[in-house]
């Protein structure tokens, strides 16, 4: 398990990859929400504060 490539998909398995979003619009919100009902952790960006 040498390559960055099989520590990643590793990661990803074992839902320890963080998922970073960046815009929290129509796509954004619910794609964080299901990555975070899915067990990964998330963090959104957007540049109005209040979408965050």
């Amino acid at each position: 398990m040498g390559s960055l490539t099989e520590k990643i998909r590793k990661r990803i398995k074992d839902k320890k990859a963080s998922i970073g979003i960046i815009g929290m619009g129509y796509v954004g919100i619910p794609l964080g929400l299901e990555f975070a009902i899915n067990g990964f952790t998330v963090i959104g960006f957007d540049r109005d504060a209040t979408r965050v």
